[in-house]
Protein backbone atom coordinates (compact mmCIF):
# COMPACT_ATOMS: atom_id res chain seq x y z
CA UNK A 1 0.00 0.00 0.00
CA UNK A 2 1.43 3.35 -1.00
CA UNK A 3 1.94 6.04 1.58
CA UNK A 4 -0.03 9.20 1.09
CA UNK A 5 2.14 12.26 0.99
CA UNK A 6 1.09 15.08 3.23
CA UNK A 7 0.82 18.57 1.84
CA UNK A 8 3.40 20.89 3.36
CA UNK A 9 2.05 23.13 6.09
CA UNK A 10 2.57 26.81 5.47
CA UNK A 11 4.93 28.44 7.90
CA UNK A 12 3.73 31.25 10.12
CA UNK A 13 5.88 33.68 8.20
CA UNK A 14 4.27 32.86 4.84
CA UNK A 15 0.66 33.45 5.98
CA UNK A 16 -0.21 37.13 6.36
CA UNK A 17 -2.55 38.11 9.16
CA UNK A 18 -4.37 41.24 10.22
CA UNK A 19 -6.07 42.27 13.40
CA UNK A 20 -8.82 44.86 13.02
CA UNK A 21 -9.26 47.45 15.77
CA UNK A 22 -12.92 48.53 15.68
CA UNK A 23 -13.50 52.18 16.45
CA UNK A 24 -9.94 53.18 15.65
CA UNK A 25 -8.61 55.50 13.01
CA UNK A 26 -9.13 53.83 9.61
CA UNK A 27 -6.07 52.30 7.93
CA UNK A 28 -2.78 50.78 8.97
CA UNK A 29 -1.54 51.74 12.42
CA UNK A 30 2.07 50.64 11.90
CA UNK A 31 1.79 48.38 14.96
CA UNK A 32 1.74 44.60 15.35
CA UNK A 33 0.33 42.30 18.02
CA UNK A 34 2.15 39.50 19.89
CA UNK A 35 1.75 37.11 16.93
CA UNK A 36 3.21 39.65 14.49
CA UNK A 37 -0.17 40.39 12.92
CA UNK A 38 -0.48 43.90 11.54
CA UNK A 39 -3.10 46.03 13.31
CA UNK A 40 -5.45 48.09 11.16
CA UNK A 41 -8.16 50.43 12.35
CA UNK A 42 -11.76 50.58 11.20
CA UNK A 43 -14.13 53.34 12.20
CA UNK A 44 -17.68 52.03 12.58
CA UNK A 45 -20.23 54.62 13.57
CA UNK A 46 -23.66 54.00 14.99
CA UNK A 47 -26.59 53.48 12.65
CA UNK A 48 -28.36 56.80 12.56
CA UNK A 49 -29.99 56.92 9.14
CA UNK A 50 -31.20 54.00 7.08
CA UNK A 51 -34.12 53.04 4.91
CA UNK A 52 -36.82 51.27 6.91
CA UNK A 53 -37.98 49.57 3.70
CA UNK A 54 -41.66 50.38 4.29
CA UNK A 55 -42.19 50.09 0.53
CA UNK A 56 -41.71 46.31 0.80
CA UNK A 57 -44.58 45.95 3.24
CA UNK A 58 -42.87 43.23 5.28
CA UNK A 59 -44.84 41.63 8.10
CA UNK A 60 -43.34 39.61 10.96
CA UNK A 61 -44.55 36.02 11.25
CA UNK A 62 -45.83 36.64 14.77
CA UNK A 63 -48.05 39.40 13.37
CA UNK A 64 -49.28 37.68 10.20
CA UNK A 65 -50.13 34.35 11.82
CA UNK A 66 -50.39 34.92 15.58
CA UNK A 67 -52.22 31.64 16.19
CA UNK A 68 -49.31 29.61 14.78
CA UNK A 69 -46.48 31.91 15.93
CA UNK A 70 -47.18 33.11 19.43
CA UNK A 71 -45.91 36.67 19.79
CA UNK A 72 -44.73 36.68 23.42
CA UNK A 73 -42.80 33.68 24.65
CA UNK A 74 -40.63 33.22 27.73
CA UNK A 75 -41.78 36.37 29.51
CA UNK A 76 -41.48 34.79 32.96
CA UNK A 77 -38.00 33.36 32.25
CA UNK A 78 -36.61 36.64 30.93
CA UNK A 79 -34.33 38.62 33.16
CA UNK A 80 -34.40 41.68 30.92
CA UNK A 81 -37.23 43.84 29.67
CA UNK A 82 -39.70 41.78 27.59
CA UNK A 83 -39.76 43.83 24.37
CA UNK A 84 -39.73 42.68 20.73
CA UNK A 85 -39.24 44.54 17.46
CA UNK A 86 -41.79 43.49 14.82
CA UNK A 87 -43.15 44.77 11.51
CA UNK A 88 -46.73 45.14 10.31
CA UNK A 89 -46.99 45.79 6.56
CA UNK A 90 -43.69 47.65 6.67
CA UNK A 91 -44.41 49.63 9.84
CA UNK A 92 -41.90 48.85 12.60
CA UNK A 93 -43.27 48.65 16.11
CA UNK A 94 -42.25 47.54 19.57
CA UNK A 95 -44.28 44.85 21.31
CA UNK A 96 -44.04 44.88 25.09
CA UNK A 97 -44.96 41.44 26.40
CA UNK A 98 -46.92 40.88 29.58
CA UNK A 99 -48.25 37.30 29.37
CA UNK A 100 -46.89 34.23 27.57
CA UNK A 101 -48.56 33.32 24.27
CA UNK A 102 -50.62 36.52 24.30
CA UNK A 103 -50.30 39.70 22.33
CA UNK A 104 -48.37 42.49 24.04
CA UNK A 105 -48.72 46.27 23.99
CA UNK A 106 -47.97 47.78 20.58
CA UNK A 107 -45.99 51.01 20.21
CA UNK A 108 -45.27 52.22 16.65
CA UNK A 109 -41.77 53.61 15.97
CA UNK A 110 -40.39 55.56 13.03
CA UNK A 111 -36.62 55.45 13.50
CA UNK A 112 -33.94 53.58 15.45
CA UNK A 113 -33.58 56.56 17.83
CA UNK A 114 -37.36 56.63 18.37
CA UNK A 115 -37.37 52.88 19.11
CA UNK A 116 -34.51 53.18 21.61
CA UNK A 117 -36.13 56.14 23.38
CA UNK A 118 -39.55 54.46 23.67
CA UNK A 119 -38.04 51.12 24.74
CA UNK A 120 -35.83 52.76 27.39
CA UNK A 121 -38.79 54.71 28.82
CA UNK A 122 -41.08 51.68 29.04
CA UNK A 123 -38.33 49.33 30.25
CA UNK A 124 -37.32 51.80 32.96
CA UNK A 125 -40.84 51.63 34.37
CA UNK A 126 -40.85 47.84 34.00
CA UNK A 127 -37.52 47.52 35.85
CA UNK A 128 -38.78 49.66 38.73
CA UNK A 129 -42.30 48.22 39.11
CA UNK A 130 -42.29 44.87 37.29
CA UNK A 131 -45.05 46.00 34.92
CA UNK A 132 -45.62 48.45 32.09
CA UNK A 133 -47.46 51.74 32.51
CA UNK A 134 -49.37 52.10 29.23
CA UNK A 135 -52.66 53.99 28.85
CA UNK A 136 -55.90 52.00 28.89
CA UNK A 137 -56.49 52.66 25.17
CA UNK A 138 -53.00 51.41 24.20
CA UNK A 139 -53.52 48.78 21.50
CA UNK A 140 -52.81 45.18 22.28
CA UNK A 141 -52.05 42.69 19.52
CA UNK A 142 -49.79 42.89 16.54
CA UNK A 143 -52.05 44.42 13.93
CA UNK A 144 -53.08 48.06 14.05
CA UNK A 145 -56.68 48.81 14.83
CA UNK A 146 -58.61 50.11 11.84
Amino acid sequence: MAKKSKAPKPSASSVPCLRVAIGGKPGATGQADAKACAIVGENRGAAAKFDLGKKYGATSKTVSTPKKNKPCLGTKKRKGCPVQLAFDRGQPFLRFCTVDKQAGYRVDVDSPADAVAKANAACGTWAATGKFDFPADQPLRGRRRK
